[in-house]
């Protein structure tokens, strides 16, 4: 079982749709629930982890405007990218 299986799982069994998700992560691994959703919000904090850029860049390139990078290592960070995708919905 991978994140993106268990992501993609649970939004079956509750009727959650793609553009209805949200993810948030801060490793490579984490991509795997982005990819699951619309929405996917890596914190900053997981910028330096190795194999993060690589993902990063891939996900820039095949899904752009898909991943939202938080403006801050803490709780801060997630509440104001949450803020920016409510916004961009209205």
């Amino acid at each position: 079982l991978t994140k993106g299986r268990g992501v993609r799982r649970c939004m079956h069994i509750m009727g959650i749709k793609p553009e209805e998700g949200l993810a948030i992560g801060d490793a490579p691994s984490d991509f795997l629930m982005g990819r699951k959703v619309d929405n996917f919000i890596l914190m900053k904090n997981g910028l330096p982890h190795p194999g993060v850029q690589k993902a990063l860049d891939h996900e820039m390139r095949h899904h752009p405007g898909r991943t939202l990078i938080s403006s801050d290592i803490t709780i801060d960070g997630w509440v104001a990218a949450m803020r920016s995708i409510l916004a961009a919905k209205e």
